[in-house]
């Protein structure tokens, strides 16, 4: 009778060990399953030296927060014009002034049709009032659906776009900066529907034909 030798299987290390810093062999499906081959994206997010990127991104964010921190309660230190407050402001400030010169255009136009400018003279405020909507009615039809463009950072408050009418040739239209240096004026219109106070309209247009 013959009898065949069986090799006892090992259970304790099922598979052939691995090199975890060999070069993975397409041709060998055990060397697929090697989860620790260097090439691993765990691998890769270590430096030669030891230094985990994420531990470098983590870094550079605490020192960029640090630095807008800085900046934002220290509006005199230059590198505030790197900061991100710095540049929301200033595409906030670059919209207002796009917005006035659409505004202006708009005005131009009634005046084209009407022979004078919105409102009468002496009349000043916020181009959206609720009270006093003269002049939004008046250019309401100057833009698509009626939407005039409102301030991207103060719409519904008091520092909202502002016309004021000083005669049949001349007016002026004003918006609130963000980003401007501590000796820039103010323009003073008191007594106008809505007025905010000094010290707000800090950009000015003035046109006269």
């Amino acid at each position: 009778m013959l009898s065949y030798y069986r090799k006892p299987t090992d259970f304790r290390n099922p598979l052939p060990r691995l090199n975890c810093f060999a070069r993975l062999n397409p041709l060998n499906p055990v060397s697929r399953l090697n989860l620790f081959n260097p090439l691993t994206p765990l691998h890769l997010l270590r430096s030669s030296r030891g230094i985990s990127i994420i531990t470098l991104i983590i870094l550079a964010a605490a020192i960029v927060a640090a630095f807008n921190a800085y900046a934002y309660f220290n509006p005199k230190f230059q590198l505030s014009k790197y900061s991100v407050v710095y540049l929301i402001h200033a595409q906030r400030d670059n919209q207002r002034k796009a917005d006035l010169e659409k505004i202006k255009a708009a005005v131009e136009k009634y005046y084209d049709d009407n022979g004078q400018y919105p409102a009468r003279d002496g009349w000043c405020g916020r181009i959206y009032s609720v009270f006093n909507p003269e002049v939004k009615d008046a250019l309401s039809d100057y833009f698509a659906g009626g939407a005039i463009p409102r301030d991207p950072g103060f719409r519904e408050t008091d520092r909202d776009y502002f016309y004021r009418r000083e005669n049949t040739r001349t007016y002026v239209l004003m918006a609130a900066l963000e980003n401007l240096p501590a000796d820039s004026p103010t323009y003073s219109y008191s007594g106008c529907h809505n007025w905010p106070g000094d010290d707000v309209y800090n950009y000015r247009l003035l046109i006269s034909r």
